[in-house]
């Protein structure tokens, strides 16, 4: 990692996902330039993944288990 970047790290963090045996790798650093919009926006699943039958297969043994 450069070493601007390390100098701005705020803070790490690994959490598990969703339906993955992987994890989520949060990296906070601050954003110098105050001219950055922070919108908190939601995100939402596009709901035609759901018309896939074979991703609904494997969310549906996920949550069996």
């Amino acid at each position: 990692m450069p070493a601007e970047l390390m100098a701005r790290k705020t803070g790490i963090e690994i959490v598990p996902a969703v339906f993955t045996d992987h994890h989520a790798v949060i990296h906070r650093i601050t954003v110098p330039n105050l001219q950055v919009r922070i919108r908190r926006v939601r995100w939402k699943m596009d709901t035609l993944l759901m018309q896939d039958e074979s991703l609904k297969g494997k969310i549906r043994t996920s949550w069996a288990k």
